[in-house]
């Protein structure tokens, strides 16, 4: 059986603490691992930081759809923000980084599978984490 949450976030950074409160506990209601819980938590927090600082997706809602299944958690994030598909990893190595991106480097490391399309103005990611236990 599959169990969903799903939320539409505020379109303001305040909104994501309350939100990412929420995942957690939904995890752990559904007795998710220790490890796929933190994973689950940082890219939902970073993917929203993303979509709200720099997808100017301030509009509209950022709908969330959070799925836990046998195998796996799968985190769907639609945002109306402009266009940005966050599958496309970098080759720069680590120490020319600088700033930016590494975030979006942590999300790769986590996500089993990352899927991206852009449909109607509307951003849609879709990021599969393994559960351990």
């Amino acid at each position: 059986m599959v169990a969903s949450l799903q939320l539409d976030v505020a379109p303001r950074l305040s909104a994501i603490g309350p939100a990412a409160a929420s995942v957690r506990e939904f995890l752990a209601r559904h007795a998710v691992d220790s490890s796929a819980s933190y994973a689950t938590d940082l890219v939902f927090e970073e993917l929203l930081s993303n979509v709200l600082r720099h997808g100017r997706a301030k509009a509209s809602a950022v709908f969330v759809l959070l799925s836990v299944h046998a195998a796996e958690v799968e985190l769907r994030v639609h945002d109306r923000g402009m266009e940005f598909d966050p599958t496309i990893a970098s080759d720069e190595p680590q120490a020319e980084w600088g700033t930016g991106g590494r975030g979006l480097r942590l999300v790769h490391a986590f996500a089993q599978r990352l899927d991206y399309e852009r449909v109607g103005g509307e951003n849609r990611l879709r990021v599969c984490i393994a559960r351990t236990g």
